[in-house]
């Protein structure tokens, strides 16, 4: 919509942010103040080039924002800042995870115009899949939250041992998550 839409430069990017996270209070019945914010590549490049982010971020003597230069060494999710949006405090999350189907598509995880509000603290179930295996002749497949193997070479003298683990967190409370169209 015009309201929510980054790419129109009279559009409050906090004000969206806000009613998000006031969203999720009033729905969710979170009681936290605290949010993350992902947004897709092009939301977070729309949204750093809002003259109003860039000037309320240049404030001397008072600091409502904190952007900076994005998260050294991270994977998946890359951490921009945290700002204020009304009465919360919003973690701000930029992630371009993608994968390619067998036809050579790219498709991203997160929408490159959408945008997700989480509260800090959610309620998920975890539940575990299976992860890949060696089957030796009589055994089963493991099952679990954890897979430990280990391999002994005594010509190379060498002990090794690993996990594999492959969790699934589930929502419970799915009126916690908060997903916007920000860019059209």
């Amino acid at each position: 919509a015009a309201g929510t839409d980054f790419a129109i430069n009279t559009v409050n990017p906090y004000t969206v942010i806000k009613n998000g996270c006031q969203w999720i209070q009033e729905n969710g019945k979170s009681s936290g103040n605290i949010f993350n914010v992902i947004m897709g590549g092009d939301v977070a490049e729309a949204f750093l080039g809002i003259t109003l982010v860039q000037n309320r971020a240049d404030i001397r003597n008072f600091s409502m924002d904190t952007i900076g230069l994005p998260q050294k060494n991270a994977e998946g999710g890359v951490y921009l800042g945290q700002v204020s949006a009304g009465p919360y405090i919003v973690r701000l999350w930029s992630y371009n995870g993608s994968y390619v189907n067998a036809s050579g598509v790219r498709t991203y995880y997160i929408n490159q115009k959408d945008m997700v509000i989480l509260p800090s603290e959610t309620n998920y179930d975890l539940a575990y899949a299976m992860v890949r295996q060696l089957i030796k002749d009589g055994q089963v497949p493991q099952a679990g939250e954890y897979l430990w193997s280990e391999y002994m070479d005594e010509r190379e003298t060498s002990h090794e041992m690993h996990v594999k683990s492959a969790p699934l967190p589930i929502p419970v409370a799915v009126d916690t998550i908060y997903t916007l169209r920000v860019l059209n």
